[in-house]
Formats: structure tokens, C-alpha cells, sequence
């Protein structure tokens, strides 16, 4: 049987985009080292404070492509299915909301 990890967040937490990713590492982490198989991440809780980066494309491009580096590694460290949510910015400069499931090699 699967262990699935679910992560709740209080939204009111201070911090940039990056502290507030680093909270969601360690709490998938945590997730992890407890023996789950399969991590789901919050929807928006890394901009709750910052959502105005959605205006600036090229800047939400570096942060999701970085993000989606981070929980990849994370996935291959614990040989896990992670499943991250992050805008996502489509080749016409179109946002949208996203989740992507990362496999056991991230």
C-alpha cells in the first residue's frame, strides 16, 4: 500500500517566494523521511504574498523552472512521486495554474 504525503500550510507564514518554497521542501521532506511514496504540494502557497510576479513572465519562467529543479531532485533523493504546483507559462505568455506529477528519477 501507498503512503501519500499531503501538505497543508498556514497561508499567513511571512517570507519571499524562495522562504516559502524552502518551507515547502522541508515539509515534503519531512513527508518523505516518514515514508511517503508520493508528495502533493499546496496550490499557490509560494505567492500568496507575492502574486503580483504573475505580470512579469520572464521572472515566473526562472522561478518555475527552478522550482520544478528542486522538487525533481527532491523526487530523485527519495525515490518518490512528487507532485508540485506552480503557474506555468505557456509559448504564447499565457499563466496558468499547474501541477505536474515528477516520477521516482524527478
Amino acid at each position: 500500500m501507498a503512503k501519500i504525503g499531503l501538505i497543508q500550510v498556514d497561508n499567513k507564514m511571512d517570507g519571499d517566494i524562495e522562504a516559502r518554497q524552502n518551507a515547502l521542501i522541508d515539509l515534503g521532506t519531512k513527508c518523505l523521511e516518514e515514508g511517503a511514496d508520493l508528495v502533493f504540494f499546496p496550490e499557490a502557497f509560494q505567492y500568496v504574498k507575492h502574486r503580483e510576479i504573475v505580470q512579469n513572465k520572464d521572472q515566473l519562467r526562472k522561478v518555475e523552472t527552478a522550482w520544478q529543479e528542486r522538487c525533481a531532485a527532491l523526487a530523485r533523493k527519495y525515490h518518490a512521486y512528487v507532485v508540485p504546483w506552480d503557474y506555468h507559462v505557456d509559448e504564447n505568455g499565457a499563466v496558468y495554474n499547474s501541477s505536474y506529477i515528477l516520477d521516482r528519477e524527478g
